[in-house]
């Protein structure tokens, strides 16, 4: 029997693909471990934003890390071509979240760099919370000229649906750090 191709072709989910998403999950785990753990507890002056940044924050390494996650099993699968990846909404919120988190890496190592990479400014959770606002504004960008030209194609795949929600998760991200930070 043959494998169907383009759109109508099925990915199912398999033993590579669960290590890359465990790879991902324990990058994002590792960034995190000894800032946060001073950091879980809540503050008692009832301040929001410092007692939704923790959560932000493990949030945003997941959705980083998961988004590089279906990057790489979207390239190694190899099934589809690119002209069909693109307009998936999925594979184009994990791209465009990327592009714009390296991009905005890119500046802050180069500012870390003038001010000697101090520690009381400089240290990983305070860099992926940064990346926050990138990554959400390139998937409402992405999204948005996606209805707009009508492109949007929603895949058959496992790997398309977990970069809707990567997606979603840098909207819900950027929604809760503006609601945070105007009743702080």
């Amino acid at each position: 029997m043959s494998q169907p191709s383009g759109e109508h072709a099925r990915r199912f989910f398999t033993l590579a693909d669960a290590l890359i998403l465990t790879a991902a999950s324990a990058v994002a785990l590792s960034c995190l471990r000894l800032p946060l753990e001073r950091r879980m507890g809540f503050i008692a002056d009832g301040r929001i934003i410092d007692n939704v940044r923790p959560a932000t924050l493990i949030a945003a390494a997941f959705a980083l890390c998961w988004g590089c996650a279906v990057l790489a099993i979207e390239i190694r699968s190899g099934h589809s071509l690119f002209v069909d990846r693109v307009k998936r909404p999925g594979f184009l919120a994990c791209f465009m979240a990327t592009a714009g988190s390296l991009v905005k890496l890119f500046f802050l190592l180069i500012w870390g760099a003038t001010r000697n990479y101090q520690t009381e400014s400089w240290y990983v959770p305070t860099l992926v919370g940064q990346l926050i606002e990138p990554a959400a504004v390139g998937v409402f960008a992405t999204w948005g000229t996606m209805l707009l030209c009508k492109t949007w194609r929603l895949g058959r795949t496992w790997s398309d649906y977990l970069g809707i929600i990567v997606g979603l998760t840098w909207l819900t991200l950027y929604g809760v750090s503006w609601v945070a930070l105007c009743f702080n």
